[in-house]
């Protein structure tokens, strides 16, 4: 009798977690499939996103991108976040600035989700450090690439970019997703943002991450 009532038991344990993976996989499903066709280019239509989607994505090398201080900045720093790239063709002037400050403030906005996203500035080599507010330091990774590498970025912008600049978003992946004409819509942005940071999932990212530190 005890027997029967164990198995029984058990039988009943087993059912009840199989209900609750059941039901979690209801609910993962539809944003593990969103995030499928978003990063295979095969979003529908009928969804809106603000920046230009490039399709398919490409994947970031960055075999020949360095800090300012010469250390190599490579594909592995870009994985396990989400990147925020702003590339420009020389100086970081006004446009850049104002640019650089828009996407600091979008960041924030994303409030507890902005530690899973980078902020990258890219110039060529030679180009001068520009001069940041504090409030922007350490927050923003001010990096230095050849001028071909730069010329290839912004041939993929969206639109018509003021002063040889262009603004990208980089997946947890290290692909090049979408670009942003520049001045960019900066609410809009955020909207992409928020919904992209909905669609992934921390524990992947964070996966990425430390599969980089093995």
């Amino acid at each position: 009798m005890t027997t029967d009532i164990e198995s029984t038991s058990g039988q009943g344990r087993r059912r009840a977690r199989m209900q609750i993976l059941i039901i979690a996989g209801l609910f993962a499903a539809p944003m593990l499939l969103a995030w499928l066709l978003f990063t295979m280019g095969l979003w529908p239509s009928g969804t809106t996103n603000h920046g230009k989607l490039i399709q398919p994505p490409q994947a970031m090398a960055s075999s020949d991108w360095t800090t300012r201080s010469g250390t190599p900045f490579g594909r592995a720093d870009l994985l396990g976040y989400w990147n925020l790239l702003l590339v420009v063709d020389g100086r970081c002037e006004r446009v850049c600035l104002e640019s650089l400050d828009l996407l600091r403030r979008l960041r924030l906005a994303l409030g507890a989700n902005a530690d899973r996203v980078h902020l990258l500035l890219l110039q060529p080599h030679g180009a001068p450090a520009p001069d940041l507010p504090k409030v922007s330091q350490p927050v923003v990774f001010e990096l230095l690439a050849p001028n071909p590498r730069i010329a290839s970025l912004l041939a993929k912008r969206a639109g018509t970019a003021e002063g040889g600049t262009g603004v990208f978003i980089i997946d947890y992946r290290a692909f090049n997703m979408m670009t942003y004409p520049v001045p960019f819509d900066g609410s809009g942005m955020l909207d992409d943002m928020e919904h992209l940071l909905r669609v992934s999932n921390r524990q992947v990212e964070r996966n990425q991450q430390q599969s980089q530190d093995l």
